[in-house]
């Protein structure tokens, strides 16, 4: 399983973390994420690979005045 804040997924093997995101179904713009203790940013979801037991945290980006 993979834990994506309150949901769960089931873990796939070669899942990567654009993997994670389209199965959230989620359209918003993530620019970072944290795959356990790992930043990872978004030029590179397409190739991190997400091991199975681990907890995701999506980090959306905030701008304004």
């Amino acid at each position: 399983m993979v834990r994506v804040g309150e949901r769960e997924l089931t873990w796939q093997e070669g899942m990567t973390l654009e993997d994670v995101i389209e199965a959230l179904g989620d359209s918003y713009p993530y620019s970072v994420a944290r795959v356990g203790s790992r930043i990872v940013t978004a030029p590179h979801f397409a190739t991190v690979l997400v091991p199975d037991g681990i907890e995701i945290f999506l980090v959306p980006l905030v701008a304004g005045g």
